[in-house]
């Protein structure tokens, strides 16, 4: 069903029976048989891959999410970039939407591009204002810029999303604590029974699927 050239050539044959399944099971399908390509380090064929599950169904955020991701590794951030902003604007109205705005956002700041993520975080929590990972996301890249009145607003919305998203109110007492009101972090982390405080503050969370 398929053949590869050396080194990881073309993607060549069907898939069996895939062409006459849903778009999103179709998309599905090219989509985990890229990451297992790309696991095995058939980069070419992964790519390949990754093309057709966006084919198949344009509006799929997880394909276009895994495909940056991929790029981001592979080729590079501006790459990841295409891959992101194309999946964005064809995936309007999904709420996986959001973990499409929290890697590019992720990834324009671990590359030194603040404004860039400052402005994706943004247009990302304007799009999926009940996404409590995304205003976490958010407040985390704040913090890490030294922005805690910034940082701080963005948890207190998180944290007012229901039902309650535990890390967000974890990293928001870990802020405090950080300013020196450990008082203040025990009544925060209280609010859902967080009783360890102080991870979250370091801890990378870029959404990663696979």
């Amino acid at each position: 069903r398929r053949r590869r050239g050396g080194g990881g050539g073309g993607v060549v044959g069907g898939g069996g029976g895939v062409g006459s399944a849903p778009a999103r099971d179709r998309a599905a399908h090219y989509r985990l048989w890229a990451l297992l390509e790309k696991r095995a380090g058939a980069n070419t064929v992964a790519r390949a891959l990754f093309a057709r599950a966006a084919a198949a169904d344009p509006s799929d955020a997880a394909t276009w999410l895994q495909w940056g991701q991929f790029e981001c590794r592979v080729s590079g951030p501006d790459v990841a970039r295409t891959r992101f902003k194309a999946g964005i604007q064809k995936s309007s109205g999904s709420a996986y939407q959001q973990f499409l705005y929290q890697a590019w956002a992720t990834m324009e700041a671990k590359v030194g591009n603040a404004d860039a993520a400052r402005d994706l975080f943004e247009k990302g929590t304007e799009a999926h204002p009940r996404a409590a990972p995304l205003w976490l996301e958010m407040g985390l890249f704040e913090a890490a810029s030294g922005n805690a009145a910034a940082a701080r607003a963005a948890f207190k919305i998180g944290a007012a999303v229901t039902p309650p998203y535990p890390p967000v109110f974890e990293a928001w007492a870990a802020l405090e604590r950080s300013l020196g009101d450990g008082e203040r972090a025990m009544r925060i982390a209280a609010r859902v029974g967080v009783s360890e405080v102080g991870s979250a503050m370091g801890r990378d969370r870029e959404a990663e699927a696979g």
